[in-house]
């Protein structure tokens, strides 16, 4: 599915979400076959499920016609649309969160996912050398525009790499490899990372930084624990919260002084043009003028659709079709998204729809913190890896709308599985960890 996804990027999004929708139900099938063939159907983590569950009830309220409330939807068909490609990625995560259960198939998932980020980084820093070859993927006059990869938009490039870089920085300082297996992860994170560069996506960069920042904040935090932990069982420990403040100010101050030797690498590999870029963020993001379009117009625009429909929202999916009247460009743009997906699931299901994907999001994040204290170095490096990847998500979601396309949908699906999911250690099918 991963792969079929990538694959058609380049397709029309609607022929795209198709056939990926119609490819996630048939891999569902041998699930639901074998759920009512045994003693009974057992939801993985029904407490997730629930929550999914009731986004998906809340959006089909949305398109349908409710008494005295009406439709809510200001466009029932994209809501349906979105209905359809959300309850699609609602399937695949249970189907995967069942199958997830020993080391073997974590390793496949977490593998594939980085076997889609590197693929995706050669393909884009390839085109970026090579404009040709761009626009061959792209089409004619791609080489030198927005398009990046298979992407039409660069900022949508450098969020799957964000993914596959945060899974193999925890795996890389997660858990312990021989030299040959670090010194490869290094030159195939070095790739990735300069994917991300090249295509110029600041949010992307931005992302990166915090990705490296979250990742060793919580290596570091673990390390420290493990060392009081030992201390203790020595009756040496004297540990409290004095203890506990200083171990997260330890942590706190490598994480940001990694994260600034992170950002200067990027400065120094992307050179002027971006440093260019980033002076510039000032007229995108400060700077709204009547008649121009840039994210703090349209951040305007969405909040003026927010207040006229704060409870219910406008729908979702219905983005395009109800923002127009309250575009400041005079019709002179197009606008299709909010550029903020937390701005557009606020639109479009107003304080209802917001609150239940905060369900999800905080019942996934007790999941993901009760992992990332797994004793279990093997297990935690894909935790680790999967959650650092999470979050450069979340951070380049307040600037971009990357997870509008499916495969980006996907493996961010995929990452939530492996973050959360809970299995047995099998010793043959993860890495072995080894001492020095």
């Amino acid at each position: 599915m991963v792969v079929l996804a990538a694959a058609t990027t380049a397709l029309d999004s609607i022929t795209q979400k198709s056939l990926v929708a119609f490819a996630i139900a048939i891999a569902a099938f041998p699930r639901i076959v074998e759920g009512f063939s045994g003693d009974g159907f057992r939801i993985a983590h029904p407490r997730l499920l629930i929550a999914l569950a009731a986004i998906l009830l809340f959006t089909a309220a949305q398109a349908i016609t409710l008494p005295v409330i009406g439709t809510v939807s200001s466009d029932a068909y994209n809501t349906g649309v979105f209905l359809v490609v959300f309850g699609a990625l609602v399937i695949a995560f249970e189907v995967l969160l069942h199958y997830a259960n020993n080391g073997t198939r974590i390793r496949i998932l977490a593998g594939l996912i980085l076997a889609v980020g590197l693929v995706t980084a050669v393909v884009g820093l390839f085109g970026r050398f090579v404009p040709e070859f761009q626009s061959l993927i792209l089409g004619p006059g791609s080489g030198h525009g927005a398009g990046f990869g298979q992407f039409p938009n660069r900022n949508h490039f450098a969020l799957l790499l964000e993914m596959a870089v945060g899974l193999l920085l925890g795996l890389l300082i997660g858990g312990r490899h021989p030299g040959w297996k670090k010194l490869v992860g290094l030159m195939l994170l070095a790739v990735m990372v300069m994917g991300v560069v090249a295509s110029s996506s600041r949010g992307g960069m931005v992302s990166v930084a915090a990705i490296f920042v979250f990742a060793v904040f919580v290596r570091v935090l673990a390390a420290q624990n493990t060392i009081v932990e030992g201390a203790s069982t020595n009756g040496k420990s004297k540990a409290g919260a004095r203890g506990r403040i200083g171990k997260i100010a330890v942590a706190a101050g490598l994480s940001a002084a990694v994260g600034l030797l992170i950002w200067a690498g990027i400065a120094f590999v992307g050179g002027d043009y971006v440093a260019t870029r980033f002076e510039r963020v000032d007229e995108e993001l400060l700077q709204a003028e009547p008649g121009r379009v840039n994210r703090n117009a349209i951040w305007q625009s969405t909040l003026a659709l927010i207040r006229e429909k704060p409870l219910l929202g406008s729908g979702f999916g219905a983005y395009a079709e109800a923002i127009p009247r309250f575009d400041g460009s005079s019709g002179r743009f197009h606008l299709e998204q909010a550029h903020n997906d937390y701005l557009e699931i606020l639109a479009g299901g107003g304080a209802v729809g917001f609150m239940l994907f905060g369900v999800f999001g905080a019942l996934a994040a007790i999941r993901i913190t009760r992992n990332l204290r797994e004793s279990d170095p093997v297990r935690r490096q894909y935790h680790l890896g999967a959650a650092a990847g999470i979050v450069g998500v979340l951070v380049h979601s307040f600037v971009d709308f990357g997870l509008h396309v499916m495969v980006n949908a996907l493996v961010f699906t995929v990452m939530i599985v492996i973050a959360t999911a809970q299995w047995e250690t099998d010793s043959k099918a993860l890495p072995r960890t080894v001492s020095r």
